[in-house]
């Protein structure tokens, strides 16, 4: 393609403007209108009689003002300003700040990024993108960051998360105070041996593995801890408040409780690399289709690069969207499992502590196990399993907290869902004895032998790692939790003075048993409460 084709020509790369997938309009010296494709007239919605050929641009623009397509505010000012020759000024690609005079805001909710092209016979091309996708995207991504950041601000470990190409993507306030580096602290996008350089400035490295001590004589362990899914997370924690007292062996537990804390960081490191490696994915697929580099002079080398782009604009149409809300929804579950684990450890500091309240009331125990399997059916369809529950007509009432109750059934059927292979079969049972009431969960699962049952009713016990999970032909992400759930689940139980135990075999599944106390019981002309929907 020559310069002489895209001035006096209605094509671009040999395609008419119409097939193009991007709004396009141009204009010549004299600012009247050559040409706007299909794309660009569906954008504006201007009537013929302003799109069509010879049209004055300062009545286009108007036009697009009156229909505040140019942005909030006085409308003639708007059109003068679009109208004036420093907008014409190649610049580099349009800024994120929505107050960019480039990027519009339209009154029906469309964000649109304009970008005008000067042309070899001072002609102009603009060229609009509908970002809007992409803009919800990056939105959700933000807010994603704020809950992610103010999680890692509650963490009193010093934690920060590197990127696949080693450079500093995020990190808490307790990691640049433990290493001495406010203010104003590391840089976002700082490469690690600049970080590490910087840490040298104010601690010095002991012989010990990963332990740095500083000015004031206290000393800090600095880990490095490498992400499933690339990068690396570095956790910083105090090992010793003076110098002298730094003799522990390198192996040595952290004091006080950071070892627990340590674990809520290894439950909280996946969906932290999956929410950075999702946010770098979103930045690239929701990058402009045109290259303004190559519109800066438009001679013969970039008006070739410009064919190139067009054609791949083509080919793409819309995918780029696409994969821009699949990302953001990755972004979205990944966010609902930190939400998951933080909701988690709250609940474990309140048992630990002693303030964990019932809300009991009459329960209609039928009632809520029917609601919990209706709602464990979509989850057994997706993976390819059976739900088989059977629930007598005629269970006794019971005082229970019929929330806490419902928690704790839906994370033993979770459990099996996670647990049973496709094909498999997960079952519910309950009955109704003299020693109260006894439901029963069962999955298909691989089994889970003696010494391993008790551990996992600890906090943060989990049944697989992710190398005994490729040992039973599973995928790793159906073994993966943040080990606090049976941990919580049987402290509910206990609270209402029932039992919660496991009982399984390797190679033959496992069976949750929940007991609850006959002391629980109600007559029948108890009046029931309607349990609550789940969350």
């Amino acid at each position: 393609m020559t310069d002489a084709s895209i001035s006096g020509g209605h094509a671009v790369a040999g395609i008419p403007l119409d097939h193009l997938p991007f709004a396009m309009v141009r204009y010549d010296v004299a600012n009247r209108l050559v040409e706007a494709n299909a794309a660009w007239r569906s954008l504006t919605r201007l009537p013929a009689s302003l799109t069509a050929p010879g049209t004055p641009r300062r009545l286009v623009l108007r036009a697009l003002a009156e229909r505040g397509l140019l942005g909030p505010g006085d409308p003639a000012r708007a059109a003068a300003a679009a109208l004036a020759p420093t907008s014409l000024a190649p610049t580099s690609r349009a800024p994120a700040d929505p107050a960019s005079p480039r990027r519009r805001h339209h009154p029906d909710g469309r964000c649109i990024d304009v970008h005008p092209h000067p042309l070899p016979d001072g002609g102009m091309l603009v060229v609009c993108h509908d970002i809007t996708a992409c803009t919800a995207a990056r939105l959700e991504a933000d807010q994603v960051a704020t809950r992610l950041y103010a999680a890692l601000e509650a963490v009193p470990l010093g934690l920060a998360v590197l990127d696949t190409t080693d450079r500093l993507w995020l990190h808490n306030r307790q990691f640049a105070t433990l290493l001495g580096l406010l203010p104003p602290g590391p840089a976002a996008r700082t490469p690690l041996n600049d970080l590490l350089a910087a840490i040298a400035v104010r601690a010095t490295r002991l012989a010990e593995p990963d332990r740095w001590a500083r000015a004031d004589g206290k000393v800090v362990r600095l880990r490095n801890m490498p992400l499933p899914q690339g990068g690396r997370m570095l956790v910083a924690d105090m090992v010793a408040d003076t110098l002298a007292g730094s003799g522990a062996a390198p192996d040595a537990p952290p004091i006080g409780g950071t070892l627990l804390l340590t674990r809520i960081q290894h439950a909280l490191r996946r969906p932290v690399a999956d929410i950075a490696s999702r946010a770098c994915a979103l930045d690239d697929e929701c990058a402009c289709a045109l290259d303004d580099e190559c519109a800066r002079a438009l001679d013969d080398e970039c008006a070739r690069a410009l064919d190139e782009e067009c054609a791949r604009a083509l080919d793409r149409d819309q995918v780029p969207l696409a994969r821009a809300r699949d990302h953001a929804h990755a972004i979205a579950v990944a966010t609902s499992s930190i939400n998951d684990i933080l909701e988690a450890m709250s609940d474990v500091a309140r048992i630990e502590a002693g303030g964990f309240d019932l809300h009991e009331d009459v329960l209609d125990l039928g009632a809520l196990l029917r609601q919990v399997l209706a709602e464990a059916e979509t989850a057994c369809a997706e993976s390819g399993l059976e739900l088989d529950g059977r629930i007598p007509r005629a269970l006794p009432l019971l005082r229970a907290d019929p929330r806490v109750l419902g928690h704790v059934l839906t994370h033993l059927l979770v459990n099996a869902v996670r647990f049973t292979p496709p094909g498999g079969v997960v079952r519910l049972r309950a009955s109704a004895n003299p020693d109260g009431i006894v439901i029963t969960v069962a999955d298909a699962g691989p089994g889970i032998s003696p010494d391993m049952q008790a551990r996992l009713f600890e906090p943060f016990g989990q049944f697989d790692t992710p190398e005994t999970a490729a040992e039973h032909g599973a995928d790793e992400d159906r073994f993966h939790g943040a080990g606090l759930g049976l941990y919580v689940c049987r402290a509910l139980i206990l609270a209402h003075g029932g039992a919660l135990t496991l009982h399984s075999l390797p190679g033959e599944g496992t069976t949750a048993r929940l007991v609850l106390p006959a002391a629980r019981l109600l007559p029948p002309d108890a009046t029931p409460t309607v349990p609550e929907m789940l969350p």
